[in-house]
């Protein structure tokens, strides 16, 4: 395992390794430091690292996992770009900015945890609506549920941050939008989330609960309107 160091930065990984731990005392790792390294398959980022350079990890097409420690603030544009196995991301709510596509093309990525709650995402619904996965990380890390993500895919993740999580952001956001949201989910015929909804009160009220089973009667979903007048009548007397 050989590096080139430079100014405590890493500038360039030569070797074949397939794991690979960074040295303590390195505070950057440098733009292409691991480009195109595809036999590697975990790296170890010490806590002294605070920047993630442009396209350090890109095409490291066997990387399954990373952990990205509470001292890293910011991954810089294409970071992590097209590691295609990379199936799940640690990642603090100490990163307050993260690059353009630095997570794009990771399409086996199942699982985001954020600040010790995991999130379990389809990479391949994200990618259906037009969104890109590192404008939906952006979005959860900086808890901007106003972001200009499209409805389709937004209601969705903020639902199931807020479900893994109980974020308040989350809440009062979801709590703000609960008619568009739910109706969304009507449509989409989805009676996972709306049960997990009904779990947490505030969401179906009784100032709203007569357009969501007119709705529903509206768009052919039997079972949903019976799972929303059953609460009507045991929950909203």
């Amino acid at each position: 395992m050989d590096f080139i160091i430079e100014n405590d930065i890493l500038k360039h990984y030569i070797g074949n390794d397939t794991e690979v731990i960074i040295p303590d005392g390195v505070t950057s790792i440098g733009d292409f430091a691991f480009f195109c390294h595809g036999h590697l398959t975990s790296i170890t980022i010490p806590d002294s690292v605070t920047s993630i350079g442009i396209h350090t990890f890109s095409d490291c097409t066997s990387l399954t996992s990373i952990t990205i420690p509470n001292s890293v603030t910011s991954i810089d544009k294409g970071a992590f770009y097209v590691c295609e196995n990379l199936t799940s991301i640690i990642i603090s709510d100490s990163i307050t900015w993260i690059g353009d596509r630095a997570f794009d093309g990771c399409e086996s990525l199942k699982s985001i945890i954020i600040n010790g709650n995991e999130l379990k995402i389809n990479y391949k619904e994200i990618m259906n609506t037009g969104e890109s996965i590192t404008c939906v990380l952006d979005m959860l890390l900086t808890k901007d549920f106003s972001c200009k993500l499209s409805h389709k895919c937004k209601f969705k993740l903020i639902a199931d941050y807020f479900f893994c999580s109980d974020d308040e952001d989350a809440k009062a956001y979801l709590k703000k939008n609960a008619l568009k949201m739910i109706r969304q989910f009507i449509e989409n015929n989805d009676i996972e989330r709306i049960n997990k909804l009904l779990e947490k009160t505030g969401f179906v009220t009784k100032r709203n609960i007569e357009k969501l089973l007119t709705y529903a009667q509206d768009n052919g979903q039997q079972k949903i309107y019976d799972i929303l007048n059953y609460y009507k009548e045991n929950n909203l007397k």
